[in-house]
């Protein structure tokens, strides 16, 4: 047997909403990952690695309308492979497949700040409230080491 699943935290960039060619919603933005490390000089570092993140169907217009830029997340998911073949040349990739998401702290939000609301300056793109089956975190769960 054969696992594909992946949970992996992050803060997402600028979501894009399109249709495939089917006429299947879906929802794409990368999501960056920050690892910290010790440099060969003892000093720590720190690198952001992107990954690609889709969302498919009715859950791509609802993330849509209530994820923002700079939203930590958490998603849990699966890998899926994918190659294109453009003027000879093949390209390879893998993106996550989300099929859940939660909200860890809203862009702008602060561990003091009450859950399910945004600063006016990352007010909500769209007036639509989240989903309730979108848990969101208490002020103490809420991650502010992540520099975005």
């Amino acid at each position: 047997m054969y696992i594909n699943t992946v949970i992996i935290t992050g803060r997402i960039a600028e979501p894009e909403f399109t249709f495939n060619s089917n006429g299947t919603p879906r929802l794409r933005f990368g999501l960056a990952v920050n690892k910290n490390y010790r440099s060969e000089n003892n000093e720590w570092q720190q690198r952001t690695m992107w990954f690609n993140v889709m969302v498919y169907g009715d859950k791509a217009q609802r993330f849509y309308d209530i994820l923002g830029k700079g939203d930590a997340v958490l998603i849990q998911g699966y890998l899926e492979a994918w190659s294109i073949q453009k003027e000879g040349t093949t390209r390879r990739g893998v993106t996550i497949v989300a099929n859940n998401i939660i909200i860890t702290q809203m862009a702008g939000q602060t561990a003091q700040s009450e859950p399910n609301t945004r600063s006016e300056t990352t007010a909500v793109r769209r007036a639509v409230p989240p989903a309730n089956d979108i848990p969101l975190p208490t002020a103490d769960q809420a991650d502010s080491e992540v520099p975005f």
